[in-house]
């Protein structure tokens, strides 16, 4: 093995190592939002209703929840007390509109009928639930001159930091469409289902671990990284805006966008696509809005490449230098498309909960379609990477696929069987939409990526791979191209 190969093999090693400790980073802040126990908590919520308090107990807990539930939140399709006297509250019901209904059976703990209901889940799916997660609920109904005065306290296991900012929301969304279907009101229109204070908090956050993170590993050119930082989280904020769009394109008025730390972002909604159309559009519009962008900025970046062609001289970026401002518009183009290129190549592989996967699935009609779209499109990045990827890159992608498709294994089926199909021209929409797309995105990594490499290496008289990418005088105004694998690999 020749020097040259054999360091081409740590190259790719290298990136094998910098992309699991990504995914391993994204994954323990998925947990950590989503998933980690932090015990029982205690939420309480009220509102005033304009009905009599027979009306307000009886749709409550015991009708079925009006079209499209309780602010999106609760939805129950049949409900009954059970026993003489009522010793168990039967409910069938799915939260956030989102899953199949499941039987839940809560054991009644204290009941004044049309004043006091407390009860505790005893079972849900058929299932016992232990003690620690077995939720309490308490409801109380006071009658106060002409309205009523309903309160509720939950005491439940709240899982991850979403489940704080996500539960008290759901209860005020559930009780303003409680009132609103008593007094036969109009219902609100869907607030998002995470504050905006918390989701420009967590954007906040998103962005400083990503600085703290970069500039721990780049501690010489902190000035840079926090650079590239700043365009990082702006190429992953304008995919899952596209995202967003679609949700709300159909209907889905309380979707959420959240940045979310070492993760990089997710848009939240609360109910599941109906239709297979619904599904795969919004799925594809994250990469697809980004593709629009990359078109419309594609002609500005130039104005930056003139910088690094000059040779990266500062005095170039003084305000008071010729075509400064142009210039500095170019450098920040050119640092956009350097990370939404690459996060957007990557969200498009075929497999799991990736858009790519999520595309394929919803298109596909059988085994031999699924794997014609997969293996078309998996051609598709690979030679994109082929055109401009590195040993590093190649690595990088690599260890992204394995670890997609182990996780695709172990979330198991996706669903789709159950959503609605799609048309014909739905399907044609859909794989026009994927074509095109592809297209920019691929077409943009051949003849834009190799663009900014090269003139990141011939500006500053080195290559990234070779040692300190950046000479010290240009070191305060340039991006690194080390920090182009890490970039990719902070995808969502």
């Amino acid at each position: 093995m020749t020097g040259s190969e054999n360091f081409s093999l740590l190259q790719f090693l290298d990136g094998v190592f910098v992309s699991l400790i990504w995914c391993a980073i994204g994954f323990a802040a998925w947990w950590m939002m989503f998933q980690a126990p932090f015990g029982r908590r205690t939420f309480r919520a009220s509102v005033a209703i304009k009905a009599p308090v027979e009306r307000i107990w009886s749709a409550f807990l015991l009708e079925p929840s009006p079209p499209g539930g309780w602010g999106g939140a609760l939805e129950i399709s049949g409900q009954e007390f059970r026993g003489e006297p009522p010793s168990r509250h039967r409910v069938v019901v799915r939260h956030g509109g989102m899953g199949p209904f499941r039987d839940t059976v809560w054991r009644i703990l204290r009941l004044e009928p049309f004043t006091l209901y407390e009860a505790e889940q005893e079972t849900i799916g058929g299932k016992a639930v232990g003690a620690r997660e077995a939720a309490v609920m308490r409801l109380r109904l006071t009658p106060r001159g002409g309205e009523a005065l309903v309160e509720q306290e939950t005491r439940r296991h709240v899982r991850g930091v979403f489940g704080f900012l996500y539960v008290p929301r759901a209860n005020r969304r559930c009780f303003d469409h409680l009132r609103a279907h008593c007094e036969g009101l109009e219902a609100m229109n869907a607030a998002p289902i995470v504050s905006r204070s918390a989701s420009f908090l967590l954007a906040i956050l998103a962005f400083g671990a990503v600085v703290a993170l970069f500039c721990a590993a780049n501690p010489e050119i902190w000035e840079i990284v926090a650079f590239i930082a700043i365009f990082l989280q702006l190429a992953l904020w304008t995919h899952e805006y596209g995202h967003l769009i679609a949700m709300r394109w159909f209907g889905q008025r309380d979707a959420t966008l959240l940045m979310l730390p070492f993760l990089g972002g997710a848009a939240l909604n609360t109910r599941r696509p109906r239709s297979r159309f619904e599904e795969a559009m919004i799925a594809l519009m994250g990469p697809a809005f980004s593709g629009v962008i990359v078109l419309a900025l594609t002609p500005f970046a130039p104005w930056g490449l003139r910088f690094f062609e000059a040779g990266t001289d500062p005095e170039a970026l003084s305000w008071t230098a010729p075509g400064a401002p142009a210039t500095w518009a170019g450098l920040c183009v050119v640092a956009f498309l350097a990370m939404s290129i690459p996060i957007n190549l990557y969200n498009l592989t075929p497999i799991g909960a990736l858009d790519g996967g999520r595309v394929v699935s919803a298109l596909a009609r059988g085994r031999l379609s699924r794997a014609l779209l997969t293996a078309g499109v998996f051609a598709a990045l690979a030679y994109a990477i082929a055109g401009t990827g590195s040993a590093n890159d190649f690595g990088a992608a690599i260890a992204f696929v394995a670890v997609a498709a182990a996780s695709a294994l172990l979330a198991g089926a996706n669903g789709h069987d159950e959503l609605a199909p799609m048309s014909r021209g739905q399907t044609a929409t859909t794989a026009l939409l994927l074509a095109v797309t592809l297209f920019i995105h691929v077409d943009a990594s051949r003849t834009l990526l190799p663009r900014f490499m090269a003139a990141v290496r011939d500006g500053v008289g080195g290559t990234a791979d070779a040692g300190p990418p950046i000479s010290a005088t240009a070191s305060r105004y340039v991006f690194s191209e080390t920090t182009h694998p890490q970039g990719q690999t902070a995808a969502p």
